[in-house]
């Protein structure tokens, strides 16, 4: 997480954190679906992050899509 805090602030940090677990407990089993079906790890994560991240459009006007993958891999964890 430290080298997240210099390129995504701590506050949208837990935000999207907050918001991907919930997304994740309201739709159990989900990570195991997108690996049964031979997804990536990538995919996922964008996908999960898209579902109903309602900061998506406050993150692009700071960070590249690849801070921002950086940041959902570190939460998403094992895939």
């Amino acid at each position: 997480m430290e080298s997240l805090k210099m390129k995504m602030k701590k506050e949208h940090y837990e935000l999207l954190k907050a918001e991907i677990a919930e997304n994740l407990k309201s739709n159990p089993g989900i990570k195991e679906t997108y690996k049964r079906r031979g997804f990536s790890k990538e995919r996922f994560a964008w996908d999960i992050f898209h579902f109903n991240s309602s900061i998506c459009g406050v993150l692009y006007t700071y960070l590249y899509d690849a801070e921002i993958q950086t940041a959902l891999f570190e939460i998403i964890g094992d895939y």
